[in-house]
């Protein structure tokens, strides 16, 4: 069974990428929770084998060929690469705080095309909610840890065995030698597991540019986790301020007195007035979250009928395809215009969102060949030239230009590199929020200054 439920979870990962960033620490963490000596440990890492290849497999077979962002500056903000020993503590501090400062926890601060709650960019989430973020997970990750499952406290921290069997586990005994991997820890220890290890190997991964990290969208996997989390050990905050002094710190609150260093510390934070007032007031702030969240459903209501970044790439395309004549080539310049005009002029059905401009060509013709269009993985760096100089046949007579709106800073290079080649614009169109479309033909002397390599 824990074969087949790991296999599984390795299934899973074929239609998640993120999925990567789970089954990789829970199965380190099957491993070392497996029990001393190389036996049992040896079966629990075969029992994690089939889930750990198919996840290796997919990534680095299918998802490793789609990367190349690696090469763009777009998530240059996110990734720890490049940056020196002060520049880095600075860097995964500050993602760490905006993390927890969301509303919800680990909402995307990043993406300025999403609409965000009234909190963000403020000194609330930084000063306020987040440090009662921080305050309210150290005391989930306390909670989680002597909890062998959610609800079932553990009667020794760090030994789950004597719950799960009558023998208590002890080394070497049948119970201990039998034991399945996914018995050794409880959910309490597996939830930790998984958000720490998905932290670190995000982290780790943005040091070879391959994963951002921090409060942005590609990480909105971690927040139901991070969220159960904090939500324990609030939880736990308010059990602690309103139990007795003598069952403060019980983790069941069902009076059992606590022992050791979390009873010693849960009556610290009793006696000490302070401590008291920390926990109510970071208890008030978390109360305060979900309000933070709704607000930003106003702004989401007041701009549902605006047009979202790059939502005319349809109509873009649907032009480029009337204004097409044969022997013209396209050329698209924006990393993240690729996929987006492939999927427009191949395979999209999708008529244009607005109405096409006056100066428009006839709708939209055939798709567009193949071997038309180029691609730019950067505008303004000479590009477009150096790949019409590198094109084999005649010299063609004109060029539709497309340059995504997040390329616009280098068109003005793009377009003054093409003119010194011998091509002019004749016609542009403009798409809000989505880019430009420029038509090019040849200048006083004609295209023929930027001749292909075979004419």
């Amino acid at each position: 069974r824990p074969t087949v439920a790991r296999t599984t979870a390795g299934a899973v990962s074929l239609f998640a990428v993120p999925a990567a960033f789970l089954i990789i620490p829970l199965a380190a963490g099957d491993v070392v929770a497996a029990g001393r000596g190389w036996r049992p440990r040896a079966r629990a890492a075969l029992t994690a084998a089939p889930a750990l290849a198919i996840c290796g497999l997919h990534t680095a077979l299918f998802i490793g060929h789609q990367s190349s962002q690696r090469a763009s500056r777009f998530w240059d903000t996110q990734f720890l690469a490049g940056r020196g020993p002060l520049d880095a503590v600075g860097f995964v501090a500050g993602e760490l705080v905006r993390i927890l400062g969301g509303a919800p926890t680990g909402v995307d601060r990043y993406d300025p095309n999403l609409v965000h709650p009234a909190t963000d960019a403020t000194f609330a989430a930084a000063w306020l909610l987040a440090p009662a973020a921080a305050l309210a997970f150290a005391f989930g990750v306390v909670a989680l840890h002597r909890f062998d499952k959610i609800g079932q406290p553990m009667r020794d921290p760090g030994d789950a065995r004597r719950l799960t069997h009558p023998d208590g586990g002890r080394a070497g005994s049948p119970a201990s030698q039998a034991m399945a991997p996914a018995h050794a820890w409880g959910a309490g220890r597996q939830l930790l597991v998984a958000v720490l290890g998905a932290l670190l190997i995000a982290l780790a991964a943005s040091v070879g540019r391959y994963w951002p990290f921090g409060a942005n969208r590609t990480n909105t996997f971690l927040v139901p986790l991070l969220v159960a989390v904090v939500a324990v050990g609030a939880d736990r905050m308010a059990r602690l301020l309103g139990a007795p002094p003598a069952a403060a710190g019980d983790g069941t609150g069902a009076g059992r007195p606590p022992g050791g260093r979390w009873r010693a510390t849960a009556l610290a934070w009793r006696a000490v007035p302070a401590g008291r007032v920390v926990l109510a007031g970071a208890l008030v702030v978390l109360a305060a979250a979900p309000v933070a969240s709704a607000s930003a459903l106003w702004p989401l209501w007041r701009e549902r009928h605006e047009i979202r970044p790059v939502a005319l790439m349809v109509d873009a395309t649907t032009l480029a395809r009337g204004l097409y004549q044969p022997g013209d080539v396209v050329v698209v310049g924006g990393r993240l215009a690729r996929s987006g005009w492939l999927y427009a002029t191949g395979v999209s059905d999708d008529g244009p969102y607005l109405p096409p401009p006056a100066a428009a060509a006839p709708p939209a013709g055939p798709r567009l060949p193949e071997d038309s269009t180029l691609f730019l993985t950067a505008v303004g760096e000479g590009e477009a030239r150096a790949a019409l100089a590198a094109r084999t046949g005649p010299a063609p007579e004109r060029l539709l230009l497309f340059v995504l709106v997040y390329d616009r800073g280098g068109a003005d290079a793009e377009l003054a590199d093409l003119r010194a080649a011998g091509w002019c614009p004749t016609e542009t169109f403009e798409f809000p929020g989505t880019g430009t479309l420029r038509v090019l033909g040849g200048c006083a002397g004609g295209p023929s200054a930027a001749p292909s390599a075979g004419g």
